[in-house]
């Protein structure tokens, strides 16, 4: 398994396994239509190259045998969705494709992320996290992470909340 930067040109994969696994995660739960606004909005690939060359923001691919399993997305700086903690580095996005759930890919991101942050010298790590996802609530209470704030979430006409959740370093 390795974490690689994930470049420009390859906006299509990143955009392949964006969709999918915002599928996988959250398609059962929210509607046809919620889910088909969302994906060609903020996961189009336009969108994600806009992201892709912001130079606060990086896309990182989990993957083995050329095989992309997961991908993150962290942000520093204007780049974060939310300017609430001084100094932090924001993981935004955190995903791993249904048939490679629980082999500790999840994990490895979160302490890649983690290891930036504290490279960075950032004194924050925080996230939000959809408040219906009690899986990934437990795992990054697990962590050491805790809910500090909320905001809002739009999935096409749907305003969720999602919960933030910060790690002090």
């Amino acid at each position: 398994m390795k974490l690689r930067k994930v470049a420009p040109s390859e906006v299509h994969s990143l955009q392949l396994i964006a969709q999918t696994t915002f599928i996988e995660a959250f398609g059962a739960e929210n509607t046809a239509a919620n889910m088909e606004d969302y994906l060609s909005r903020q996961l189009s690939e336009d969108r994600l190259l806009q992201e892709l060359n912001q130079p606060d923001s990086s896309f990182i691919f989990a993957e083995e045998d050329a095989e992309i399993m997961g991908y993150m997305k962290i942000n520093v700086g204007a780049a974060q969705t939310e300017q609430l903690l001084d100094n932090a580095l924001e993981l935004e996005r955190i995903y791993v494709l249904e048939q490679h759930q629980g082999q500790g890919i999840g994990k490895l991101m979160y302490e890649h992320a983690l290891h930036l942050a504290k490279m960075m010298r950032k004194e924050w790590l925080w996230l939000g996290v959809w408040e219906y996802n009690p899986k990934a609530i437990g795992f990054y209470q697990h962590q050491g992470l805790t809910p500090f704030d909320k905001h809002e979430f739009i999935l096409g006409e749907d305003h969720q909340t999602d919960i933030l959740m910060r790690l002090k370093l």
